[in-house]
This record gives C-alpha cells, structure tokens and sequence, in this order.
C-alpha cells in the first residue's frame, strides 16, 4: 500500500530566477534531497525549514510505491491573454484556486501566451497572492485544463489557436472546447430529435421570415447567433397602435415603436450589431409575481453521463427584454416557482424539464466529440408544463445561488482527476 505524505510546494526567489522545492514536515533523512519528477520538471524533497524570499506556497500529498513518487493532481485554467497577465473572470479563478487547495491539489492560470509551443519548452502560470494580487510563477505541466478563456474574440487570437494545437499535441485532456453557436445548437438539436424542444427559429434574419413570423406570433426575439448575456437581443411586440422595437446594448434597453411592418423591419435593421442574427418566436412562459421568468439550469458531466446540477430562475426586470441579472433581472427559487404554478405536480414537471436538458446536453457533447465537461441552459416553462430550450451556454457563468456554486466548483474539480486519469489520495489515517 502506497504511504502518503502531506507537504507543501514552496516558490522561492533565489538570485533572478524563481526556484520550486516540496516540503515535508518530519521528512525521514533518507529522502532529503530526493528528486521527484512532477508532470515536467523535476523538484527536490526536503524537510520543512525556513527559507528566505518565499514566494508562494501550495498544499500537495505525496503517495510513494516502492521507491516510485507521484504527487497530487495538478489543473490549469486556460485564459485569454490580458495587459494585466491574463484575461477571464478573476473572482471565478480565485474560487477554483481556492477549492482545489482544499483539495491539495495545485492549480493554475495559464494564459495561451505561456503555453510552450515547442516540446521542452517550460511551463509558466498564475496564483492569487491577495486581493488584486496575481504573480507570473514556474509551474509543471497540468494533467488536465479547464477553458475558461473569456470571449469569441481572445478564442479566435493567433495566439489561443496556436496554445490550443500545442495541448492537443502533448494529449492533455481539455474541457470545454468551445462556445457554441445558435444556429449550430439549432441543427445539433433537430438532428438529434429533439426539434421539439426549440422555439420556432429562422436561422436567418431575412426580411420575409421577420415578417410572417411576426403576423404569426405577434412577438418575436431577433437574437445574435453568437451572442452572450443578452448583448444585441431585440424583441418586438405587437402592440395596439403598431409594434414596439426593443434593443438591449450594454446592459440598457433602448425602445421605438413603429405602426407598420416595414417601419419595424427598419427598426431593427438599424438597432442591429453588424454581426448574424437569428429570429425566434416569443414563446408564453410562466412568470414570477407578474413578471417573465427563465429557469437556469447548470449541468455538468461524470464518468460520460450528464446530470443536472442545480437551477435556478431568473426574473426579468421591469420593462426588461431579458432575464440576465446584469440587466436588472432579479433570482427566485425555482421550486417555490414550479409550485406557485403546478401545485402538487412541480416535481414531475421538474423531471420532465431535468431529462429535456439532459438529453440536449449529451447531443450537444456528441457534436464535439465528447469534449464537453459543463455547461448551462436558459429554459422556458409554458403552463403545461411543456420545457422549451432557449440557450445553451458552453462556458456557464457564475450561480448566484451558494449551494449550486458549491457544487459546480466541486463538479469541476472532480471532472479534471477524472480526465487527469489520477486515484484520490488522501493523507487521513
């Protein structure tokens, strides 16, 4: 039975260059200076002793199985590239850092730009030193890699397609492997048979589809097929005297109205991003307290089955085209909300809703080729109870809720041994 150790990666400056050594508290003579080979390099064990210049400090086990040494796992988050080192949301990579030092296990942030290309070239990343305090320190090569790199743009820079066919070369396992498109989420979904779960959609913003779907359903979203948070949704409404024109930019909405089709086809032309759009219906959901509500739905993958693992609802803010929080929307419970609505009846509609995105999750993932780990889902609920897919999400941003961003950071972690290929190790007796 292999004997573990629990120890800490120490960084310190010696001269110019920053140095890595493991400490051990109580380490036998024996091993003292003993070289142990941790994913690249090749790091010295020595006993616990106080050392000038430290740096950063890391929590590790160590399992030793005759006279061989493997270390707890080692995770990086790859990022965009940004002026201040990297590019993504901060406070999510503090909490990943954060959980897999509860963990002992070492993670990183790793920009595209200090992926080595070439083969023996060293490996560089980022920890939190405190608050607004990030350091650029020597690493070894992470078993396995979360992308989080933050938008289209830093995904399609030189530089993160360039890291990207670098990691794949050295076959570490990566998660998830980009954002998704709407109108390829479309043709994922019909192919798969599950078409019935989507809103009427024109994958095309032309002018006689805007129009027949608009005498048809009187309220229509006119969305970017590579959109995110709401950025350049318009919705337009039919109203008594014409149509209401509806564009959120920035976080604000920016209404016209318009008395006939063509005055409101002009509208949207000129309210637009110059980028694709798609068009789809408004479907009538339930709401909270008078107000439209989406459920979001975080599902993550174990072992190759998808499992819902939390949700949530979102409620959108008065005079709000969305639900998004940051654009006024607000949170509610999504079973207090399933059960204003269907009484006695809310758990089958949750479970109906639960296999809806499980199903669409795990066609998404067959499209790429079984590269996804996580993502999430805005799904609306009619007063059937019938679910509609509105969005999958390929690179979920944080849940308010602390019991679901509990368990997502967890889910993550967990998801990177399982493709890291490494046995739990724990140092409890």
């Amino acid at each position: 039975m292999a004997r573990v150790l629990s120890g800490e990666y120490v960084w310190h400056r010696l001269g110019s260059t920053v140095e890595m050594e493991i400490q051990i508290p109580r380490l036998p003579k024996m091993y003292h200076g003993k070289i142990v080979k941790v994913g690249d390099r090749r790091i010295p064990l020595r006993p616990v002793q106080s050392l000038t210049n430290v740096v950063y400090r890391a929590p590790v086990l160590l399992a030793e199985n005759r006279s061989e040494w493997r270390t707890s796992p080692i995770y990086a988050i790859l990022a965009g590239n940004g002026a201040d080192g990297f590019a993504g949301i901060r406070t999510d990579f503090r909490d990943l850092i954060r959980a897999a030092r509860a963990r002992k296990e070492l993670m990183y942030v790793l920009p595209v730009g200090d992926v080595p290309l070439q083969e023996g070239g060293a490996w560089h990343g980022y920890v939190r030193l405190g608050y607004m305090k990030w350091v650029r320190l020597p690493m070894p090569a992470p078993l396995a890699i979360y992308n989080r790199i933050p938008t289209r743009r830093h995904e399609q820079e030189l530089s993160a397609l360039a890291a990207r066919r670098a990691i794949e070369q050295r076959a570490i396992p990566m998660f998830n492997p980009r954002y998704f498109n709407k109108r390829e989420i479309h043709a994922i979904l019909q192919k798969a048979g599950l078409a019935h779960l989507l809103p009427h959609t024109a994958l095309h913003l032309t002018k006689s589809d805007f129009t027949s779907m608009l005498q048809e359903y009187g309220s229509l979203y006119v969305k970017p097929s590579g959109g995110s948070v709401g950025h350049g949704i318009i919705r337009v409404d039919r109203q008594n005297t014409g149509w209401l024109v509806t564009v959120l930019k920035n976080n604000r909405s920016e209404s016209a109205t318009a008395r006939h089709l063509e005055d409101a086809w002009r509208l949207v032309q000129r309210m637009r991003l110059p980028v694709s759009y798609i068009i789809q219906e408004s479907v009538p959901r339930i709401d909270w307290q008078g107000r439209p509500c989406d459920f979001r739905i975080l599902l993550q993958k174990r072992s190759g089955l998808w499992h819902v693992v939390g949700k949530g609802v979102r409620v959108s803010g008065q005079g709000a085209i969305t639900t998004h929080v940051p654009n006024g929307g607000s949170i509610a419970s999504a079973r207090d909300v399933l059960r204003a609505h269907f009484g006695s009846h809310w758990k089958e509609i949750e479970e109906r809703m639960d296999k809806s995105v499980e199903r669409t999750a795990k066609a998404i993932d067959s499209f790429f080729d079984h590269a996804c780990g996580e993502m999430s889902m805005d799904v609306g609920v009619t007063s059937s109870g019938s679910s509609w897919i509105f969005e999958a999400n390929a690179k979920p941003m944080k849940f308010d809720e602390p019991d679901i961003r509990t368990r997502s950071l967890e889910g993550v972690l967990e998801y990177l041994r399982e493709l890291s290929k490494v046995d739990e190790m724990s140092d409890r007796k």
